[in-house]
């Protein structure tokens, strides 16, 4: 029993070019985590340097680079069969790193919300093809598991650097440097990728649900414009109802088109599994409300309260400390 123990440990050891491709792999994961909660210690900031008029407005900052990544993440999954993973994983980096750059550099609220747009749509890229990549540079076995443990445990550390990173960045420079920061990661990243991952050939894949995709995307963004215009207009207002009701309308038509698609983004089986389903309304409300926490409470901290961005950033320790025991919790029940 010993024996066995000992011999097996050098098979569950990473060599030279398997930690190369872990820390590329999982050094982008982190930078999309890193993105969300970096920004938002600095939204307060932000919201005074390019005279955002309300702060429904500024609101979009975060939120610009979030409904892509969410509504697209599936597209990309299938895109990366036919186009090659590494391949589309190279291209999200980079334009994750571009917009960064752009985001860093703009002089005006829409600039700055098209910069985060096209961060969320490259992050929507990065997301799947890393998590196939893994799949493929690492065995199942000893490895892949640690791979992925490392993964998720980055994905939560993310948040939890980029709360004080993001204080500390804001409170000493500005809130550009932030987004210089992401394209600084993103510029090594690109270099890793390009000289130690593994490139698999595409595979024959069915064509892309791009109506799927399409509806997917103006349906979330209608619902959140329609519950931001509600909240500051008033939920009978005609900006607010035609929102709302066009959310509605496009939404039910993208369960419509998913249900008659040869290759569904979302197979309409797999969402009446019950632990998909209840999985997917338990991952949606937390989100929606630690999201919409995190984002409320640094305006309010630093507007109303008079909080420092690094005050703020250390005011959010606890919530990220519970994120990073929940993911080392998560990544074991998984394993086992």
């Amino acid at each position: 029993m010993a024996t066995d123990s000992i011999t097996s440990r050098p098979g569950e050891r990473l060599g030279a070019r398997e930690r190369l491709i872990l820390i590329t792999l999982c050094g982008a994961t982190f930078m999309t985590g890193l993105d969300y909660s970096i920004i938002t210690v600095a939204l307060p900031e932000i919201g005074r340097d390019l005279d955002f008029a309300t702060t429904g407005g500024l609101q979009w900052v975060a939120t610009a680079c979030l409904l892509p990544t969410a509504a697209l993440m599936p597209l990309f999954a299938r895109a990366s069969d036919l186009v090659g993973r590494r391949r589309l994983f190279v291209l999200g980096v980079a334009g994750f790193t571009a917009c960064s750059l752009l985001a860093g550099l703009a002089v005006s609220p829409a600039m700055l919300i098209a910069a985060r747009a096209g961060q969320g749509v490259a992050a929507a890229a990065i997301g799947p093809t890393a998590l196939a990549l893994m799949t493929t540079a690492f065995e199942e076995g000893p490895k892949r598991t640690k791979a992925m443990g490392v993964n998720g445990a980055l994905l939560s550390l993310g948040f939890v650097v980029g709360t004080i990173g993001g204080g500390l960045i804001t409170s000493g420079m500005d809130w550009r440097a932030t987004m210089l920061l992401l394209f600084g990661i993103g510029a090594l990243i690109i270099v890793g990728a390009l000289t130690v991952l593994p490139d698999p050939a595409p595979s024959t894949a069915a064509r892309l649900d791009v109506p799927g995709a399409v509806l997917a995307s103006t349906g979330l963004f209608a619902l959140v414009y329609g519950i931001t215009t509600g909240g500051e207009t008033g939920w009978s207002a005609p900006p607010a109802l035609v929102s709302l009701t066009g959310a509605a309308a496009l939404l039910a038509a993208f369960l419509a088109v998913e249900s008659r698609h040869a290759n569904p983004l979302v197979p309409p089986r797999l969402l009446r599994r019950g632990t998909v389903k209840w999985g997917m309304a338990v991952g949606l409300i937390t989100f929606g409300m630690c999201g919409g926490a995190t984002l409320l409470l640094s305006v309010h901290m630093q507007d109303v309260l008079g909080f420092t961005a690094l005050q703020t950033g250390l005011a959010f320790l606890g919530e990220g400390a519970a994120a990073l025991a929940a993911g080392s919790i998560a990544s074991r029940l998984i394993g086992s």
